[in-house]
């Protein structure tokens, strides 16, 4: 789901889901999106009683029956002109992305279909709270869903105009970006830049586990000395090692993900499918982190180790990935 876009969704970020805990409008479209996704191509969708006093609370910011009744009946004749598309079987199971906006209304959609959810992923999204999430339980829509099938990632640099409003389910994972201004480090580009590079790190090294966003950011944040460079600095280190050197423009995306792909082809017998498997050569590399070493202490391990070495040779290098023993 997307973030905020056009003025309609300007003011549902600055009044309903700041002062509200919910972006209604969205809300009340999204379910009726869904609904009408799983119920059979040209039929009626058939809403229940309660599903219509949930839409009409939402839409209204209130569940009493004396203020709502009015605003009941008009859901309930828009609701009637719904029709299915017949895209989804109700009963399976669905991923759901969402990026600030679209992440609460991930986040929101997991309170409303618990039963359908196989894993919700947000970034830089809005929590969930307020007189909405008030009026969701009142009207049943109350389901827990277990934290590992949440996973919120969040920006770690500058400005966070949205992250951490209201509640949010499930963990939540900081990750390195390379700073700039408030848009731009709320922006999903920015995090998808970075998390490419863990994700590519984290191919390289069986041993990284689901834990892998902290275990790498001291490597990205450790990359160069100023956050601008640091993909930049880690891709063109490791063609440096595998293959050839090749030096990306800083701030230019099309160029960092040409190399990107360079590297995987380099590294996998076969980079476009799911969990691509690693070459034979290039099986039991590990990937660590040498922010936290002293020049002494790396100096010290040179001695019985050829990638330390590497690295003294390499001083702009602050990580080496090593054949394991």
């Amino acid at each position: 789901m997307r973030g905020t876009m056009g003025l309609v969704d300007i003011g549902e970020d600055i009044f309903s889901l700041s002062v509200q805990g919910v972006a209604r409008e969205q809300a009340v479209d999204m379910y009726r999106y869904y609904r009408r996704l799983t119920t059979q191509e040209g039929a009626s969708v058939e809403y229940s009683t309660s599903e219509i006093l949930m839409l009409t609370a939402l839409e209204s910011g209130t569940f009493s029956p004396l203020t709502t009744a009015a605003a009941y009946l008009e859901v309930l004749a828009r609701t009637s002109f719904d029709t299915g598309l017949g895209k989804l079987d109700s009963n399976t199971a669905v991923d759901i992305t969402g990026h600030s906006l679209g992440g609460h209304l991930a986040m929101l959609f997991t309170v409303m279909f618990p039963d359908v959810i196989d894993h919700v992923y947000t970034y830089n999204g809005a929590g969930l709270g307020g007189i909405g999430a008030e009026l969701l339980d009142l009207a049943g829509f109350n389901a827990v869903i277990p934290s590992h099938q949440v996973t919120n990632i969040v920006s770690d640099q500058g400005l966070d105009m949205t992250a951490g409003v209201g509640y949010v389910i499930g963990d939540t994972d900081r990750i390195f970006i390379e700073e700039g201004g408030g848009i731009h480090n709320h922006s999903v580009a920015t995090a998808v830049d970075s998390l490419a590079i863990y994700n590519l790190l984290s191919a390289i090294d069986s041993n990284v586990d689901l834990t892998y966003l902290t275990y790498l950011t001291p490597l990205l944040e450790a990359a160069a000395n100023q956050p601008a460079p640091s993909l930049e600095r880690i891709v063109r280190s490791l063609s440096d090692l595998l293959i050839n050197p090749i030096d990306v423009p800083i701030d230019e995306r099309e160029p960092l993900y040409q190399a990107i792909q360079t590297l995987e082809i380099e590294l996998f017998v076969d980079r476009t499918i799911a969990n691509p498997q690693l070459k034979p050569v290039y099986q039991n590399l590990e990937v660590e982190s040498l922010a936290n070493l002293t020049q002494k202490q790396i100096i010290a391990n040179a001695n019985s180790d050829i990638t330390y070495r590497y690295v003294l040779n390499h001083r702009s290098i602050k990580d080496y990935w090593r054949y394991a023993a």
